[in-house]
C-alpha cells in the first residue's frame, strides 16, 4: 500500500500498529495452498472451456458487466446499509452523526462485524455454487449475476464498517478495484492490480481535484475495463465448474474461496484507510 507520507502512523496505538503491519502483510503475502490448489484444479480444464461456443463465454462476460453497470450506478444497492449503521450504532453506543465519529471507535469492534458479515457471505456462496454448480455449463453463467451481486454487496457493507461508504464514483471505483485485486490467485498478478489500488488510494487521500463529472467519466470506463479482466480471472477458478459431474463440488469450493479471498481483501484495504483517518483525526 502507499509508503508516501507516513508521519500518521505515529499516532496509532500498539495494537493499531500491530493490525496496520497486518494488512499491509497481507497484500504482499505468498500463494497459499488453496489457491495453488485453485489453480491446478482450473488449468486442466481451461482448453475445455475455451473449446466451449464464442456465444457461451460472450455470456459470461455480458453477465459480469451487467452486474458491474449496476453496482457503479450505486453500489450501496441491496447492502442494507440502514440496517448495518443501526448495528454499528448499538455497538459502539453512540450515533454515528456526523459520520466522522466512527473514526474515533474502536477498530476492533469495527473489524469484528465487518468479518461477522463476511463469514455469512461465505456460507451464502458455498450453498449458492453447490447448487449452480450442479447444472454445469448453463449454471455458471447463472451463477454469476448472484455471485457478483453477493460480493459487491459484502465489500460494501465492510466498507461502511470500517468509514467509508461508496458513495461517491471515486469510491466506487475503488471499490471495484478492491474486487479486482481479490480475483488474483498468483502474487505477481496481485501486484500489478494493487498498483492501481494504491494510486486510487493515494487520490482519495489527497483529495485531487477531480471533478465529479470526471469522476464518473473514469468509473465508466473502469467498467469497461474490469469487466474483461474479471471475466478472465473468474474463468480461471471456474472452468472446472463447466462439467456437471463435478461441477457441484468445485462450484461450492471456489464461489466460497472467490468470496472469501475479496472479502479479506477489502477488509485490510479499508482497514488501513480506516486507521489512516483515525490517526489523522486525533491531530
Amino acid at each position: 500500500m502507499p509508503r508516501a507520507d507516513r508521519s500518521w502512523v505515529g499516532k496509532l496505538t500498539a495494537d493499531e500498529q500491530a493490525a496496520l503491519k497486518e494488512s499491509e502483510d497481507f497484500f504482499q503475502r505468498p500463494d497459499g495452498r488453496l489457491q495453488k490448489a485453485i489453480g491446478k484444479i482450473s488449468r486442466p480444464f481451461d482448453l475445455l472451456f475455451k473449446a466451449t461456443p464464442q456465444k457461451l463465454q460472450d455470456g459470461v462476460g455480458k453477465a459480469i458487466h451487467g452486474v458491474l453497470v449496476t453496482v457503479a450506478e450505486g453500489a450501496e444497492a441491496g447492502s442494507s446499509e440502514a440496517a448495518l449503521i443501526d448495528e454499528l450504532c448499538a455497538e459502539a453506543g453512540i450515533e454515528l452523526e456526523p459520520w466522522e465519529r466512527i473514526f474515533g471507535l474502536d477498530y476492533s469492534t469495527l473489524d469484528g462485524i465487518a468479518q461477522k458479515r463476511l463469514n455469512a457471505a461465505k456460507n451464502m456462496a458455498t450453498v449458492q455454487g453447490g447448487v449452480t454448480g450442479l447444472t454445469g455449463a448453463p449454471g455458471l453463467i447463472a451463477d454469476i449475476p448472484s455471485l457478483y451481486f453477493l460480493i459487491f454487496r459484502t465489500v460494501h457493507q465492510i466498507a461502511v464498517c470500517l468509514g467509508h461508504p461508496a458513495h461517491s464514483a471515486a469510491e466506487r471505483r475503488y471499490l471495484l478495484q478492491v474486487v479486482n485485486v481479490g480475483h488474483h490467485l498468483e502474487l505477481r498478478d496481485r501486484r500489478c492490480a494493487l498498483l492501481e489500488l494504491e494510486a486510487l488510494e493515494s487520490d482519495l487521500n489527497t483529495r485531487k481535484g477531480t471533478s465529479e463529472d470526471m469522476q464518473r467519466a473514469l468509473l465508466a470506463k473502469t467498467v469497461q475495463l474490469l469487466a474483461r479482466k474479471l471475466t478472465q480471472t473468474l474463468l480461471q477458478r471456474k472452468a472446472a465448474q463447466t462439467v456437471a459431474f463435478v461441477g457441484g463440488a468445485v462450484g461450492a469450493v471456489i464461489n466460497r474461496q472467490l468470496l472469501e479471498d475479496v472479502g479479506l481483501t477489502a477488509r485490510h484495504a479499508y482497514r488501513r484507510r480506516f486507521l489512516r483517518q483515525a490517526a489523522l483525526q486525533r491531530g
